[in-house]
């Protein structure tokens, strides 16, 4: 294993423990680090393993949790899939992550709830239940849309200073010991 996929691994398997855990624990309704995993991985892994993770991650929650409508269900993990995608295309930098979050929560709430209007008997097939489904998700998205956010830059951020921290220390200090010697010589 390289240097690299073990500084990765050690980041991301406790993001994934948290992100796990934060469906079980108390917690504000669609605020969880799940759509931020997605956006982190997606950018600094390949697409299928970034992928992957997520879905899994959803997956064995969910086999705890209990499963849906599959249409729903299906929706839910098109959704993820998608903050895997806005992570990919995202460049390197918190801005353009939390831009992703946006996108991933934005996305998440229009796909979801039109499946929710679509399988479920709750709301009338026309455009007026359509639009009553996405009014009810609404608070949902708010929360969604801040978690999302927060939880990104959080672990972007965090991400840079582990793998940045990780690789300084040796060349920084050769670089202070060369400019030492300049200076006194």
């Amino acid at each position: 294993m390289t240097q690299h996929s073990k500084r990765m691994f050690s980041f991301f398997v406790p993001v994934v423990a948290l992100a796990f855990i934060s469906r079980f624990v108390p917690h504000i309704p669609n605020i969880t680090p799940l759509g931020a995993l997605g956006i982190v991985s997606g950018r600094q892994m390949s697409f299928y393993k970034s992928i992957a993770l997520t879905l899994s991650t959803l997956f064995v929650s969910d086999m705890l949790i209990g499963f849906y409508h599959p249409l729903v269900v299906v929706s839910v993990y098109g959704s993820f899939v998608l903050y895997g995608v806005f992570g990919k295309i995202s460049e390197n930098n918190i801005a353009s992550l939390v831009y992703a979050g946006v996108g991933g929560a934005v996305s998440f709430f229009l796909i979801t709830n039109f499946a929710v209007w679509l399988a479920s008997d709750w709301y009338p097939k026309t455009a007026q239940g359509l639009m009553s489904a996405y009014a009810l998700g609404l608070p949902f998205f708010r929360n969604m849309l801040i978690g999302d956010i927060c939880f990104t830059a959080l672990l972007g951020y965090i991400y840079e200073v582990f793998t940045k921290t990780r690789q300084l220390p040796a060349p920084m200090m050769r670089s202070w010991a060369f400019n030492a010697e300049k200076y006194h010589a």
